[in-house]
This record gives C-alpha cells, structure tokens and sequence, in this order.
C-alpha cells in the first residue's frame, strides 16, 4: 500500500491470472487476501482506464477502505505491455 498524490489509499493492482482473465487483483493488508476487480475492456486488455477509485471488497468490518475505498493504479510493467498492445491495433 501506497500514498500518492491522491486523498484515499493506493493499492498496486496485478494480473489475476488464467483463473480469472478478465480481473485484477490487489492485496489487501487488513483482510489479509486479494481483491478481485473487473478490467474495464471487454478483450480483457489491463490498460490505464482500469486505475483509479474503487469500492473496497473488504471481509474485514475494522479495514479503514470501507471509509471511502481506495485507488488501484497498475505496476509500470502492466502499463508497458498495455501500451504496446494497443499500439499494435
């Protein structure tokens, strides 16, 4: 978890693998698990319109991302590949 310039908390978004193609996933250090969330292009592209504010999917009633959620932004290895696929079309 992370602070950047933004007013909630940022989490790093990954891949969520074979097993979920069309997600994400963040680590969240409250409810000690992953959270899934959807990539927002239908082929399943993880490309920059998939950061920002999300809803917290938190387990844990005590996590403070129930107050406002967080922000997810991809590692800049995502943000790499993503450019060269769309740069590709």
């Amino acid at each position: 978890m992370s602070k950047r310039k933004f007013d909630r908390p940022v989490l790093i978004a990954e891949d969520a693998g074979d097993d979920y193609p069309s997600s994400v996933r963040v680590w969240c250090p409250f409810c000690v698990a992953y959270h899934y969330h959807g990539k927002c292009n239908k082929e399943g592209i993880i490309d920059k319109r998939l950061e920002g504010h999300r809803v917290a999917h938190c387990h844990n009633p005590d996590s403070p991302f129930h107050n406002g959620g967080y922000y997810i932004i991809l590692p800049k290895s995502a943000k790499n590949a993503a450019f060269k696929e769309r740069s590709r079309i």
